[in-house]
């Protein structure tokens, strides 16, 4: 059972070249603690893995990931800054 959980656990995976991350974590979420996407942010940055955490005054999901503005531009912003995508 132990590897199960290692093996679903992100921070496992997390390496020196690891792709960009972008993180969204409601701080009231019961179900996912948000300390655990702050760990993962701390994780990526520390080994120079490129890295966005947006903390949300939000339970596990729901309106606020993609109806606030704040939201919208930090994501599209994130995207255009990893994508290459020809406009």
């Amino acid at each position: 059972m132990r590897a199960r959980v290692k093996l679903a656990n992100p921070l496992t995976h997390v390496r020196i070249g690891s792709p960009p991350s972008m993180l969204l974590h409601g701080t009231r979420d019961c179900i996912v603690p948000a300390r655990q996407s702050a760990r993962l942010y701390r994780l990526l940055s520390s080994l120079g893995v490129e890295a966005d955490y947006l903390p949300l005054d939000a339970p596990h999901g729901g309106p606020k990931f993609h109806t606030l503005p704040v939201v919208t531009t930090r994501v599209l912003d994130f995207l255009d800054a990893h994508l290459d995508v020809e406009p």
